[in-house]
């Protein structure tokens, strides 16, 4: 099995560089950043194997989703430094998958479908990182 991801954080970081070499001052641009997270962004229960196999898988998925979530909290972060907007998608936390194997046709039309769903409704596109949202802090008490 081979797993690879790509930070998006470094892709954004180089946007600096990149509007410099143009002779661009990058502090000078407005851009709206469209992030869509092709993963969930809370975990899930999942039932695993009492093996070292199966343990190190869900190990390995928990680390790349952690490391993925990073990402979102890091580009939030630069993109509010830099005064420009942020718009973030991800599967809905509702969403539970259901799947049997890793790519199981069935759960990818479910989740497809919902999406389809959710976007004919006109997405509610999030404009900070999940647990930062005004409606998801609870005041203390």
């Amino acid at each position: 099995m081979i797993f690879a991801t790509v930070s998006t954080y470094k892709l954004v970081q180089n946007f600096d560089d990149s509007a410099k070499a143009r002779g661009l001052d990058p502090t000078k641009i407005n851009a709206t950043l469209y992030l869509i997270r092709n993963g969930f962004v809370a975990p899930h229960y999942k039932k695993i194997g009492d093996n070292l196999m199966s343990i190190a898988d869900r190990t390995l998925f928990t680390i790349l989703d952690a490391m993925g979530i990073g990402d979102i909290y890091r580009v939030y972060v630069y993109m509010k430094k830099s005064e420009n907007e942020y718009q973030l998608a991800y599967i809905p936390v509702d969403f539970v998958p259901q799947n049997k194997e890793m790519f199981d046709p069935k759960d990818m039309k479910r989740m497809f479908d919902r999406g389809y769903e959710d976007a004919s409704k006109g997405y509610p596109w999030k404009t900070e990182p999940p647990g930062l949202e005004r409606s998801e802090i609870t005041p203390a008490e």
